[in-house]
């Protein structure tokens, strides 16, 4: 009798062990948040692929409590509905650069960055950005879309002109005889410097670059041979007008607000890994790239003295056009004047010289 109670008792006890290793886990499946992100940009673009990094390292913080599945450019919406879809809820996190909206937010024009304005250090650059006015008029700018803007990080130096003409731009007349696809203010820069403008799908451009239907584009660094453009291209313009053009990360605001204080925290510390990978990876390319020109068939080379005069001339003056279009634009470009114009290059031309551009 005493051995069959004590037999019970350990089956007894047995069970409470085993529902207590269960209740765990299943609390942990039943708490798991899950997210869709959609990059803006192809497989094979270098920001796009380094969110994978992103994604594990939500993953690893979380101890798996935040899942993220990962989306390029188009897989879920084309990537020009990406920032409306991310406000109303259809996808949770989006990533890209929110100039491509500039016509509804204006001051979307500074996440891409305005001539002359993300240079020297990327540390101290995005120090900058957090530490200064620049960060609250960014957060006020997203509220109105209802979306929290979670970071910024760099797609290296801009604006890297490919350009597929068989001759080299050497004067202002040469800008009208080309088919330019630009983002942001760069559209309007070099259009009133005589391009033509045409708006091309990022994930067309290689094509549209071989057929002829442009023949000079704005883009990052990582499409000379993440997206093989070397086998399309001749030349690429230096230098850099921002040493650190960039985009960056939001999340629809509801959602933001429903995640508690500590997933908050991982996905800002996720970010900011983030931002450093990109600054890294971007370096090494902008090093290849401009290192690697004669063997793979395209030149790096300077602008002419005078056709950069000519840029760096409308650049400054769209600048000053811009802060003068809204209260927000007037605020950011005072902000931009006192903190983060006139620092010295990152990417000086004796640097760049050293690299292999003539």
């Amino acid at each position: 009798m005493k051995k069959g109670r004590m037999t019970w008792k350990w089956l007894f006890i047995s069970l409470l062990l085993v529902l207590a290793l269960m209740l765990p886990k299943v609390g942990a499946c039943a708490d798991v948040v899950k997210w869709k992100l959609q990059g803006a940009y192809p497989w094979g673009d270098l920001s796009q692929d380094l969110l994978k990094d992103f994604v594990a390292k939500v993953k690893e913080l979380s101890k798996g409590r935040m899942e993220i599945t990962l989306y390029a450019g188009d897989e879920i919406v084309p990537y020009t509905e990406l920032l409306p879809a991310v406000g109303k809820g259809v996808i949770d996190m989006g990533m890209s650069l929110l100039s491509y909206w500039r016509k509804e937010y204006p001051v979307t024009d500074v996440d891409y960055g305005l001539p002359f304005t993300f240079m020297g250090d990327p540390d101290k650059l995005y120090e900058r950005m957090h530490n200064t006015e620049f960060w609250p008029i960014m957060q006020e700018m997203a509220k109105s879309a209802n979306i929290y803007y979670l970071d910024w990080h760099t797609y290296g130096g801009t604006p890297n002109m490919y350009h597929s003409g068989k001759k080299r731009i050497m004067n202002m007349d040469d800008f009208k005889k080309v088919k330019l696809r630009a983002t942001g203010a760069y559209k309007d820069i070099f259009k009133n410097v005589g391009a033509g403008i045409a708006f091309v799908p990022g994930g067309e451009i290689y094509s549209a670059l071989q057929l002829g239907t442009i023949d000079m584009v704005n883009y990052d660094i990582s499409a000379m041979f993440g997206l093989k453009w070397h086998e399309v291209v001749n030349y690429i313009y230096m230098p850099f007008a921002n040493d650190w053009q960039g985009g960056s990360m939001w999340v629809n605001l509801d959602k933001w607000n429903s995640l508690s204080k500590d997933l908050q925290d991982i996905l800002k510390q996720a970010s900011k890994y983030y931002f450093k990978r990109t600054v890294t990876e971007y370096e090494k390319e902008i090093v290849k790239v401009l290192s690697s020109g004669p063997k793979n068939g395209y030149e790096a080379v300077f602008w002419s003295d005078d056709v950069w005069a000519k840029i760096k001339e409308q650049a400054l003056k769209y600048t000053e056009e811009w802060g003068k279009s809204s209260e927000r634009n007037a605020r950011m470009l005072k902000v931009l004047k006192e903190h983060f114009m006139n620092v010295k290059p990152y990417w000086t031309k004796e640097k760049l010289a050293k690299l292999g551009v003539k």
